[in-house]
């Protein structure tokens, strides 16, 4: 009955809850058994599959239940997931974007998109996400992070110093963020806010290299 299906997959989720994965995907497995066209079991199976680097069974469930239901954000995000794994691009790009247009609610899209965007330096387009992601995640220090590093590939100082300064963060100190910093403070000709960033730097690891060699050139 539904009723029992329906059970096993609740049961499924509890054994995922404690780790069981093995005994989760054989359960899930079991309710696709019953009830092919149970979507959100396809999608568990593909993710489980995915975790475990079976992306051609993890591929196909997950295009089972987009042919059952189409607007299944997840399932589009793991596809995009498995894409990056396999190198393609541009089913990454699609799935990833088809994903956020169903749920714009996923910070971890945002980034995975701009920074696939950023390695083929399409930076306006990279810029263009994140601030897209800003808008949903404001205090987002990786999205900030991001964007300023991508306005200091650009040579935007300006625009990179304000991005870096909303992605600071002074009791948990990222220092290639900070070592970013200080660069674009220096550039800007700011050198003493930049040396003071980079001594941060070298409070923290005072074995950085290119801390003390730019604290020399200043």
């Amino acid at each position: 009955t539904r009723e029992q299906i329906d059970e096993l997959f609740s049961g499924a989720g509890q054994s995922l809850d404690r780790g069981d994965t093995v005994t989760a995907l054989e359960m899930y497995l079991t309710v696709l058994r019953h009830a092919p066209d149970f979507e959100k079991a396809h999608v568990m199976a593909g993710f489980l599959y995915q975790q475990r680097g079976h992306l051609a069974q993890a591929k196909h469930h997950l295009h089972m239940a987009l042919s059952l239901n189409p607007q299944l954000a997840d399932a589009h995000y793991l596809l995009g997931v498995i894409a990056s794994a396999e190198g393609q691009r541009d089913v990454l790009r699609h799935n990833y974007r088809a994903s956020l247009k169903l749920d714009p609610q996923q910070e971890q899209i945002y980034l995975a998109l701009a920074f696939d965007l950023h390695q083929t330096q399409e930076l306006d387009a990279a810029i263009s996400v994140a601030k897209e992601g800003l808008l949903y995640f404001p205090n987002s220090k990786p999205l900030w992070a991001s964007l300023g590093n991508f306005y200091y590939l650009q040579k935007d100082m300006l625009a990179a110093n304000d991005a870096y300064v909303q992605a600071r963060q002074e009791d948990d100190l990222d220092l290639g963020l900070e070592y970013n910093y200080a660069m674009v403070l220096s550039i800007l000709g700011q050198p003493m806010n930049a040396m003071e960033a980079l001594d941060r730097i070298l409070k923290r690891d005072p074995q950085h290299v290119m801390a003390h060699f730019q604290r020399g050139v200043l």
